[in-house]
Order: C-alpha cells, then structure tokens, then sequence
C-alpha cells in the first residue's frame, strides 16, 4: 500500500494540480462509469456516467461506503472481486446484474485496478449487448426447435457443397440411420445425375425440382430452395437449404399425363364427340376430332363460338334441349337428348347426346362433359320401322274387315246362284242376276287381294286372260263412276295368256 501511495504522489507531482483538473474532467464526460474506492471502501471518486448507472447523485456517493449506499452489496459477485483486487493487487474483470435500490437492474462489464488509494473501477453498461446476446439465444434455440421438428428437409453446406447439417426430417426422408452418417456425404452425391448440382448452384435459388437419390440408391424428386448466409461485409459463410419430397406428386403427375394421353388417344380415334364446356360462358373447353365430321364445323370454330353446337340445332329442338342443360345445373346428374342440326352445307343430321355435370366440393357446377352421336341412320331405320309396323297394323285390320266382308260375300253369292237357278234364259232378271253374283264375285277376290296384303291368304295362281280381266273391271267401273266421268278401255289385239292370282292383279 505504502507503493501505491507513493505513485499517488509521484502522479501529482509530475502533472501538477491544473493537470489532474483537466484529467478527471476528461473521465467526468465519458460514457463508462470511473469510480475510486478507498481501502475503507469509501467513495473517492465517482465520475458522472457513475451517478447516471446508479442512479445516485455525487452528494450521496463520495465519503461513504459502499455498503451504506448499497445495503447487501457486500453479498454479491462483484463485491467479491472488488475485495480479491483489493488484497491481491490483481486487475480482473466480470460482466454483473446490478440490481439497485428502486428494483431496476442493469447489467455492467466491471474491470477492477488496484490504485494507489485502493481500487479503481471502470463499468460499462452492457444491458443492450446482454439483451441482444439473449435475443439471439433465444432466437437460436427457437431455430433449432424449428430446425429439429420441421416437417420439411433442412440442411447447411459449406460453399464447397459439404453437408454440415441436417434435420432429422431430411435424414428421414433419404433414409439414413442419423445426421452424423448424412453429413458424411456432400451434397453433390446426394444428386441422381451429379452435374445437375452444377446447374443450381448459386447464392440462391427457390422452388427448384430436382432428382436426388437416398441413401439404399432410390429416387426422391424434391423441392429444393436455398440461400446463402453472408458475414457483416456481405461476403457469403455457407448455404443454408429447405427440401420438400415431392415424389408423390411427380408420380401424380406422371399418372395424370399418361391418363390425359389414353384419354386423347380415345377421345380422338372414336366416331362419337367427346366435349368439355365451360358452364358460365358456354364455351368449348376441349371438343374431340369427331366434331368436324358430325357438325361439319372446324374445332377451333368450337373454341371460338360460344355455344356453337346449341346454334347448330332446329330451333323447335334447341328450347328441349337447353332446359335439359339447366336441369343439370339444378341438381340433376345427366341429361340425354335426341336433336337434329343443321349442317353448313344444309345438310339435317340426328344427333344423340348424354351431358353430365362436374362439381366441386361445394356442389357448384363446373365443367359439362359429355359425348355426342350421329345417329341419323339408325333414326332412318327406326322410320322405316316405324312404317313397317303401321302397315302391319292396318294389314292386321284389313284382315279382318275382309274376314267379316267375305262371310257376307258368301251369303250373297249362294242366294245370287239359287234365285239364278230358277230363272229361265230370256228372263230379263237374269241378266240383273248375273250381273249381282259376277259383282260378289269380285268382290270376293278383292277379300282375298286383302287378306293377302294382311298375309292371311294363300294367293291362288293360274293361267289367265289379261283382256278377260280388263273387260269385267271395265263393266264394274262404269256402274260406279259418274256421268261427268269418261272411262276408256283399250285392250290389245293380240296377248298372250299370264299365270297369277286374278284377285291380286
């Protein structure tokens, strides 16, 4: 002690009282607290940062102890290394949590001197460093929170492509046992074609897709993105990267091509039109080739038109069929319709179509989708048809009218041929007769013209004169027709004779 006050003095001599003035001004401006405190731990000095730290004036400072300033002091850390400084004569220094009297604390990097009347102290206040510092702690414990339960790939690599980190997601994802037996490898193996790495690499990159490989050789598709993390001249440390395993998707997506390319292949090789509208606008989404040889309109004149093949129709069929479509806008699963359309070259075609509705999760209607086809010769057969049956039908009813007239013809016929029995030749009546009975006799092979059209009368074929025939039709005639009408018969002089049924000609 008798040293140090011995350079006490040795000091003051040197600079002079007017010396030491502007010194300790100098310290009284500077942000660090300077403070000297004698062997009897009483204040001899405190500069005015000191009095801002502690929130104690001058006044209440110089000339009384620490203790009695600060009760309890003597119990903490700092207290102890001011008391180590004191008796060894030794400098240290420790960073300290002061808590003072009004129950704020602040945190202080304390560097202890001997001096020459006991020691001197130099604190700076550290709270910002400290709170930044725990910031940072806990901004890195939340990172490796993050860092260890993601659900997603994370890694850092050093510039050269090292591997210096993974997360257990990552080492899951290529299938290896730990991160320390992943960060043995470089990024580079983990690529099925490692020159692709070469392609992507750079200070930075986002939604990249590439192929890697895991660690028993299988592939994995990823979604790579990744950064680089630069020090405080901007000059990049290592990369740090997020990895998304995507192979479900790609296989999705394959599949889905491959079923969009069956799907061409059919829907471009059948003879029906295969479409996909859009139901707000009604426009062509996708119309298959077929469209251009039923509708005899180019597929791009779909796409361009709304409602194009709704225009096409007859217009007494385009109402039935547009209330159709709005059904399945209402609830209704399918609508199916047969329309005719007009053709460009004026052409009417029959067309059959089954539409049906596409909806989304919520129930609204999407897409129609359906197919179309011409039907316009099973239409023409179904006409014919149609027809056959109506003739069957009348064939079946004049059958039966002849069935009933022929019962008749008979009655007439006998009696014609008994009353004609009694009459004498010469008797006027008997040329009436004759006449009745030759009447219901042709009345007779009319029936049977009938019931032959109704295929219910074997047809009776045999050697006849045409002219024969002609003659007796003639005398019919001309009872039944009017006066104001002229009947001309001209038969020929010579003909031969023909071999059928007299009724049926």
């Amino acid at each position: 002690m008798h040293s140090d006050a011995q350079e006490a003095d040795n000091l003051r001599k040197r600079l002079g009282d007017d010396e030491l003035s502007r010194l300790r001004s100098a310290i009284d401006t500077i942000d660090e607290g300077f403070q000297v405190i004698g062997f009897d731990w009483r204040y001899l000095y405190v500069n005015a940062a000191v009095t801002r730290h502690g929130r104690r004036s001058r006044e209440e400072l110089l000339g009384r102890t620490m203790m009695e300033c600060y009760p309890g002091i003597e119990h903490t850390d700092v207290f102890r290394a001011l008391t180590r400084c004191m008796t060894e004569r030794q400098p240290t220094t420790i960073e300290n949590e002061f808590t003072f009297p009004d129950g704020r604390s602040a945190w202080f990097e304390v560097r202890i001197e001997p001096y020459p009347e006991g020691i001197s102290v130099l604190s700076v206040d550290i709270t910002d460093r400290k709170r930044a510092e725990w910031a940072r702690a806990e901004s890195e414990h939340l990172y490796r929170k993050i860092f260890d339960r993601a659900s997603v790939g994370i890694y850092r690599s050093s510039l050269e492509g090292r591997i210096l980190a993974a997360n257990p997601a990552m080492v899951r994802m290529l299938g290896y046992e730990s991160p320390d037996e992943l960060t043995a490898h470089s990024m580079r193996e983990l690529y099925a074609r490692p020159t692709e790495r070469d392609a992507v690499l750079g200070n930075e990159g986002n939604g990249v897709e590439v192929e890697w490989k895991r660690r028993d050789g299988s592939p994995i598709w990823v979604l790579l993105s990744w950064h680089s993390e630069v020090d405080e001249q901007g000059i990049p440390r290592y990369f740090e990267g997020f990895v998304t395993d995507i192979t479900a998707g790609r296989r999705a997506q394959q599949a889905l091509r491959e079923s969009e390319t069956r799907f061409r292949e059919l829907a471009e090789n059948v003879r029906e039109v295969f479409f996909v509208s859009d139901p707000a606008t009604g426009r062509a989404i996708y119309v298959s080739p077929a469209y251009e040889e039923v509708f005899g309109q180019t597929r791009d004149h779909a796409y361009t038109v709304p409602n194009a093949w709704t225009e096409a129709m007859q217009p007494e069929d385009r109402t039935r069929v547009l209330a159709g479509m709005k059904e399945l806008a209402g609830g209704q699963k399918e609508s199916i319709d047969t329309f005719r359309i007009t053709r460009p070259d004026g052409s009417i075609r029959w067309i059959r179509g089954r539409a049906s509705a596409v909806r989304d999760a919520s129930g609204k209607v999407t897409r129609i989708v359906g197919i179309a086809e011409d039907v316009t010769e099973l239409q023409r057969t179904q006409d014919q048809l149609f027809r056959a049956q109506k003739m069957e039908a009348i064939g079946r009813l004049a059958g039966g009218v002849a069935h009933d007239f022929n019962n008749l013809l008979t009655a007439i016929i006998g009696h014609a041929e008994l009353v004609l029995e009694d009459v004498r030749a010469g008797d006027p009546l008997r040329q009436d007769l004759e006449e009745i009975l030759k009447a219901g006799q042709r009345a007779a092979i009319l029936t049977r013209q009938l019931l032959a059209f109704s295929r219910q009368q074997v047809l009776e074929p045999r050697v006849l004169d045409p002219n024969a025939l002609v003659a007796d039709m003639d005398k019919m005639l001309r009872r039944l027709i009017g006066e104001d009408i002229e009947l001309l018969t001209v038969l020929a002089d010579r003909v031969g004779a023909i071999k059928g049924d007299g009724g049926q000609l």
